[in-house]
């Protein structure tokens, strides 16, 4: 009589345990960023170095991260898709890049910066990849929206990533400029603008403990190809030298993001609702009370 051995499964998600891939390299990051401040007058670059030690660094890890658990939390794939190991593989590949990208702008070697910049954008196309096998593999309608938004975002880095890279050359002036707008509203409108945009869909009625606009997933799914193609329109006059296209996409961008954004309202007004007696020294507020009636919902303890 043989004895089968079982290996244990390995964890395909973050869980309450101490993960290292996953919990300390934003915190290192922003503690590397806090020395840089306390000896910035010794530091080359030491004003893009803080700006991208936190956004490149602390922040892009975070997006990752974050934009993983929510996936998967919202889609409820199994466990089998993109198991622990492999996570922790491709932070490792994230950071190795942040570093040579920090590392080359600060020592001025250009070849070490376009390498960082090839690793960030292979993990965080690696990261894009996974995000689309889990929504392949899910059988959930609700929330596919979020997922759109971590797929758009992630799209932005390879180019952004260029423009860096092309910045770290030492352009002309003027290219210089043009290059820079380009680089920091693709990162920062498209990468970290979309993931958090796309991250509130759930997360902000989650945090106000209400319920979602019946319009989120709506709003926000036509707010997408908005905010995108503003993207591209600020790139494409930040990069012809264009102002005014420049501007007209920055004013789409908060078009789009409105649009969007009236969902916000009523989580925010359910809210309010609930703790306004408490404001008002313990007294009911029997206005919001027959409001809440009318909605077929509890009334609020108060």
């Amino acid at each position: 009589m043989t004895v089968l051995e079982t290996k244990p499964v390995e964890p395909a998600t973050p869980t309450r345990s101490v993960w290292p891939w996953r919990d300390h390299p934003s915190f290192l990051w922003l503690l590397v960023a806090g020395i840089v401040v306390a000896i910035r007058p010794l530091v080359p670059h030491a004003d893009w170095l803080l700006i991208h030690l936190v956004l490149l660094g602390a922040l892009t890890h975070a997006a990752i991260v974050w934009s993983t658990h929510f996936t998967q939390a919202l889609l409820k794939t199994g466990p089998t898709i993109d198991v622990r190991r492999t996570q922790s593989r491709r932070l490792e590949l994230l950071f190795a890049g942040v570093a040579l990208v920090l590392t080359g702008v600060v020592a001025e070697r250009w070849v070490l910066t376009v390498t960082g910049a090839i690793l960030v954008s292979g993990a965080v196309v690696w990261h894009a990849v996974m995000l689309w096998r889990r929504l392949r593999a899910s059988i959930a309608v609700r929330f596919r929206t979020t997922v759109h938004y971590y797929l758009a975002a992630a799209t932005c880095v390879p180019l952004g990533a260029t423009f860096g890279a092309l910045l770290a050359r030492g352009p002309d002036d003027d290219l210089r400029g043009r290059l820079l707008v380009a680089h920091t509203m693709v990162m920062v409108l498209g990468w970290l603008g979309l993931t958090v945009t796309g991250t509130l869909v759930t997360l902000w009625p989650t945090m106000l403990r209400t319920r979602m606009d019946p319009r989120d997933e709506r709003l926000a799914r036509q707010g997408l190809p908005i905010l995108i193609g503003a993207v591209m329109v600020i790139v494409a006059g930040a990069l012809t030298g264009v102002q005014l296209l420049a501007a007209a996409g920055l004013l789409l961008y908060l078009a789009g993001g409105a649009w969007w954004g009236r969902a916000l309202w009523l989580p925010l007004r359910q809210a309010t609702d609930r703790v306004r007696p408490a404001l008002r020294g313990g007294r009911p507020d029997l206005g919001a009370q027959r409001d809440w009636v009318d909605r077929g919902k509890p009334c609020p303890a108060g």
